[in-house]
C-alpha cells in the first residue's frame, strides 16, 4: 500500500503540468492521501482519494494533465480506494498466555502399610534476570569499569 502511495506521489510530482497552480493542487491532494494512509484512517483515506480523483478528472478535462498521466493516476487512486478497507482490519495484538500452575497429583499408595517412596525434588535454579546489566557512566565515556580493571598480581 505504501509503495502504491509512493508511486502516486512520484507521478504527481513528475506529471509535467503546464502551470504551477494545478500541479500544486494535485500535490496537496496527493499529500492528503499519504497522510491519511499513514494515520491508518480509512475514512479519511477514502475522502482524500476521492478528492484527488476529482482533481485528476478536472485537470484532465482542462488538459492540465496528459491523458496517459491522468489514466495512470486514476488506476492508482482506484487501487487505493479498493484497498482502503485493509486499514480497518486490525490485527489482534498478541497477549501473553497465562498458564495457571497445575497441582501435581500425588499417587496414593496401593498398600496403606507401605510408606510412599520419596520423590526427587528438582534443585532450584538461580533466578535469571531478563534485563541487561546497567551501563555505568564510566563505561560510556570509555573508561574501564572497576570489574574489568586488571588486578595487580603478587609476584
Amino acid at each position: 500500500m505504501r509503495r502504491l502511495l509512493a508511486v502516486l506521489a512520484t507521478c504527481v510530482v513528475l506529471s509535467g503540468c503546464a502551470t504551477a497552480s494545478p500541479q500544486a493542487t494535485l500535490q496537496d491532494r496527493a499529500n492528503a492521501v499519504v497522510e491519511a494512509a499513514n494515520a491508518g484512517d480509512s475514512a479519511a483515506l477514502r475522502t482524500a482519494a476521492s478528492l484527488l480523483l476529482q482533481e485528476v478528472n478536472a485537470q484532465d478535462a482542462r488538459a492540465d494533465l496528459t491523458a496517459s498521466t491522468a489514466d495512470a493516476l486514476r488506476v492508482l487512486i482506484n487501487r487505493i480506494l479498493n484497498n482502503a478497507g485493509r486499514l480497518d482490519q486490525v490485527e489482534p495484538s498478541p497477549t501473553p498466555a497465562t498458564v495457571e500452575p497445575s497441582a501435581t497429583p500425588t499417587p496414593s499408595p496401593s498398600d496403606p502399610s507401605e510408606p510412599p517412596a520419596p520423590s526427587a525434588e528438582p534443585t532450584p535454579e538461580p533466578p535469571t534476570s531478563s534485563e541487561p546489566p546497567p551501563i555505568l557512566p564510566s563505561e560510556v565515556l570509555g573508561e574501564p569499569s572497576p570489574s574489568s580493571e586488571p588486578t595487580p598480581s603478587a609476584s
